[in-house]
C-alpha cells in the first residue's frame, strides 16, 4: 500500500491540484500557424491526424484486436476503493462507482466501462479525457464520468507556454465555464479536428476547467502538451499493409473477371444494282455503350449467350496477382504489432514459438498492464478524492483506488492452468535439489499453511474437516514432494505416553 501510495503521488501532477507548489516555467514555445492567440492565451488544436489514428485503430483489425485486449487486461480484474474509513469505502464500492458511468448514451453504467474507454482512447489516440460530470452546470459537486473525443477539443494555454490554463486563470482572451472557472479545453470547437471537417461551429462550443476534464497523455514529446498513439510509429506500415491487401483484391478481381477489348466494326453490303451505292451499317455511340451495359456486364454468367447485329471483336486481358506477397504482408504485420503492448505469440503471429520466447515477452507485457493500471488510477484518484470531500459523512483521508482483484482471494483459487503448471514445476525442482520428501523440512506448517494453501474462510464452509487443523508435515510433502517426511522424536520423549524413556535421554529408553 505504500509503494502504491508514492507512485499514486507522483503520478498526480496529470491533475490539476489547488494545494500544489506554483510551477511557472520561463521556456517558451514557438506555436506556429497552428494556433491562434486570442489575447493573453494561446489556443491548441489537437493534431489533425489524431482523427486518423483513430480511424485506423477502428478500421484494421490487426491494430484493432491487440488493443482491445490489452485495455480488457489492464481493467479486467475489476476496481476496488480502500479507505481509512469504512463508510466511505462502502460507498464508493457499492453505491458511487458502480453507477457513476455515462456509456452509449445510458447513464448509471458501472466505473469499470468508463476505464476501459479511458485505456482504449489512451493507447488508440494518445490522449484520454474524461469529464467530471455534475449535478448541474453551475454545481461543483462531481456525479459521474464520461469520455470525450480528444479530436472534438481544442486546448487553452498560456502565452507561448504548452501549459494549460489553471481554473483560476484571469486575463484578455480566457474563456469562463459556467461555474466561473478558466477553461483549458474548448470543446466543439471550430478549429478542433471535426470543427475543421465541417462538424460543428463556434456556436456550439462548451468551455471546460482542469477541474471538468482528466487528461491521460501517452509519451507527450517536449514542448507539446498531446500524446501519441501506441500505433504512431508504424502508421506508414498500417497504411502500406492495406494498400497491398486492397491491391491483391484488385487483382483477383481482374484475373477472374478480365479486362475486356470491344472492337465495333463497319459492317458492308454489296448491292448488285449498280445504280444503288453498297451499304454500310456501323455501331454509334449510343448503341455501343448500350450493348457494353446489357451484354459485357458483371450480370453474365456461364452459359450465357450474347446476341447481336454487326460485327464485334472481343479481347479479354487477364491480371496477375503478385507473388510472395504473404512475405511482405508479414513483414509488414511484424512491425505493426512490435510497435504495439500486445506481445506477437498473444496474437498468433509468432511463429518460432518457445517457453522462453513467451516468458521474456509474457514479463514486459505483464509490465505495461501494470503501468496503465497505475496510471490510471492516479489520474482518477484525486476526483474520487474530490467526491468524498464533497459528501457530508466521507473522508479521503487514505482513500486509493486499485484496478486488481479482491485482495482476500486466495492465490490458489485464482491460479489458471498455465499458472499451476508452473507451481507444479517449480515444485518439482525443489524436488530434485533438496531430494524427494526433504523440502518441508525447510519450511514450518505455519508456512505452508500461509504461503501455499492460503484459503478463504468460505472456500472450507461446510467442510466436516478443518483442512488447516489436519494440515501436517507429511501433507505438505504430499504437495511438493514424492514422499512423506517422518517427524522427529521430540527430546521429552514426545506425545501422549510415548514409549521413549519418561525423563532421560534415548540410550536410556531401551527396548
Amino acid at each position: 500500500m505504500q509503494l502504491r501510495n508514492r507512485i499514486s503521488g507522483a503520478l498526480e501532477s496529470m491533475a490539476y491540484r489547488d494545494d500544489a507548489e506554483d510551477q511557472e516555467p520561463e521556456v517558451e514555445v514557438s506555436h506556429g500557424s497552428a494556433y491562434y492567440s486570442p489575447g493573453d492565451v494561446d489556443e491548441v488544436p489537437v493534431p489533425e491526424d489524431k482523427a486518423d489514428d483513430w480511424e485506423l485503430f477502428t478500421s484494421t483489425p490487426i491494430v484493432n484486436a491487440p488493443l482491445l485486449q490489452y485495455c480488457s487486461d489492464v481493467v479486467e480484474p475489476g476496481y476496488r476503493v480502500t479507505a481509512d474509513d469504512d463508510a466511505t469505502e462502502e460507498f464508493f464500492n457499492e453505491e458511487f462507482l458502480p453507477n457513476a458511468g455515462i456509456i452509449g448514451g445510458e447513464r448509471h453504467k458501472d466505473f469499470q466501462q468508463i476505464l476501459f474507454q479511458a485505456a482504449i482512447m489512451h493507447v488508440a489516440t494518445g490522449d484520454a479525457l474524461v469529464e467530471c460530470v455534475k449535478r448541474a452546470s453551475n454545481s461543483d459537486e462531481i456525479t459521474g464520468f464520461m469520455s470525450i473525443k480528444p479530436h472534438s477539443v481544442r486546448a487553452v494555454t498560456e502565452k507561448n507556454k504548452p501549459v494549460l490554463l489553471p481554473p483560476d486563470a484571469t486575463g484578455d482572451g480566457v474563456r469562463e465555464t459556467p461555474r466561473g472557472e478558466a477553461a483549458a479545453y474548448l470543446q466543439y470547437h471550430s478549429d478542433s479536428v471535426l470543427g475543421r471537417r465541417g462538424h460543428f461551429s463556434d456556436t456550439d462550443v462548451v468551455p471546460l476547467s482542469q477541474n471538468d476534464v482528466i487528461k491521460i497523455s501517452r509519451n507527450v514529446p517536449p514542448g507539446e502538451i498531446w500524446g501519441q498513439s501506441a500505433h504512431r510509429p508504424a502508421r506508414d506500415r498500417i497504411r502500406a499493409l492495406k494498400q497491398k491487401l486492397r491491391d491483391n483484391d484488385r487483382a483477383i478481381q481482374t484475373k477472374a473477371y478480365g479486362i475486356w477489348s470491344v472492337a465495333f466494326q463497319r459492317d458492308l453490303f454489296e448491292v448488285d444494282d449498280p445504280n444503288t451505292d453498297d451499304i454500310f451499317i456501323e455501331w454509334d455511340e449510343g448503341e455501343q455503350k448500350k450493348f457494353i451495359q446489357n451484354k459485357v456486364g458483371r450480370d453474365m454468367g456461364p452459359g450465357d449467350i450474347i446476341g447481336h447485329d454487326g460485327t464485334i471483336e472481343f479481347q479479354k486481358f487477364e491480371g496477375e496477382v503478385a507473388q510472395g506477397l504473404l512475405e511482405f504482408v508479414e513483414i509488414d504485420i511484424k512491425l505493426i504489432i512490435s510497435a504495439l503492448p500486445t506481445p506477437l505469440y498473444a496474437v498468433g503471429f509468432e511463429e518460432n514459438v518457445n517457453q522462453f520466447v513467451v516468458e521474456r515477452q509474457e514479463r514486459r507485457y505483464h509490465k505495461k498492464v501494470s503501468d496503465l493500471r497505475r496510471t490510471l488510477e492516479a489520474a482518477f484518484l484525486p476526483a474520487l478524492e474530490t467526491v468524498a470531500e464533497q459528501r457530508e459523512g466521507l473522508s479521503p483521508e487514505g482513500l486509493d483506488l486499485s484496478i486488481e482483484a479482491d485482495e482476500e482471494e486466495s492465490p490458489i483459487l485464482s491460479l489458471d492452468e498455465e499458472e499451476i503448471e508452473k507451481l507444479q514445476n517449480f515444485a518439482s525442482a525443489l524436488a530434485e535439489i533438496y531430494g524427494s520428501g526433504n523440502v518441508p523440512s525447510y519450511l514450518d506448517d505455519e508456512i505452508v499453511a500461509d504461503l501455499v494453501l492460503q484459503l478463504p474462510e468460505e472456500a472450507t464452509q461446510g467442510l466436516e474437516v478443518d483442512p488447516a487443523e489436519e494440515l501436517d508435515m507429511a501433507g505438505a510433502s504430499d504437495m511438493i514432494g514424492d514422499e512423506p517426511v517422518e517427524e522427529d522424536t521430540p527430546p521429552d520423549g514426545g506425545g501422549d505416553g510415548g514409549e521413549a524413556g519418561e525423563g532421560g535421554d534415548e540410550s536410556d529408553g531401551g527396548e
